[in-house]
């Protein structure tokens, strides 16, 4: 999604604003989803992130989320 909107969207402020904002709509609307997601990730620190180091760990939230 980035180089998306990069390369043809020219990194327009506005749009990306209105990606987010349109994304976290999305994950507020449905109490599901935020809790499939905050499970996910729980899993995620209680199996995955153990050997890792915060950068590491920072950077796979980061795509997660």
């Amino acid at each position: 999604m980035g180089d998306l909107l990069a390369k043809s969207l020219e990194r327009d402020q506005n749009v990306d604003l209105a990606i987010k904002n349109s994304f976290e709509s999305f994950i507020n609307e449905n109490e599901k989803t935020a809790r499939s997601l905050v499970m996910y990730l729980d899993d995620q620190f209680k199996k995955e992130f153990k050997n890792n180091t915060e950068v590491d760990i920072s950077e796979k939230i980061d795509k997660v989320i």
